[in-house]
């Protein structure tokens, strides 16, 4: 439910044309209207969603992210 209240929020916030008003990551609907396969898309997928293309802002890089709790 959070998902679509923030969707129209950035709707009513950010009118059409303004670089805030597109959805980062896409949505299933656009992305797939171009008549674009599944298969194409999972091969983008794999090409350009890893580890090697994340940006870790330089404030959380001193971060200890493993768990010593135990």
């Amino acid at each position: 439910m959070d998902v679509l209240v923030n969707r129209l929020m950035d709707k009513f916030y950010y009118p059409e044309g303004h670089p805030y008003s597109f959805e980062a990551g896409g949505l299933a609907s656009e992305i797939l209207k171009d008549n674009t396969k599944l298969d194409e898309l999972r091969q983008y997928h794999q090409k350009y969603f890893h580890l090697n293309n994340m940006f870790v802002p330089n404030r959380l890089t001193s971060f200890n992210f493993s768990d010593d709790s135990t």
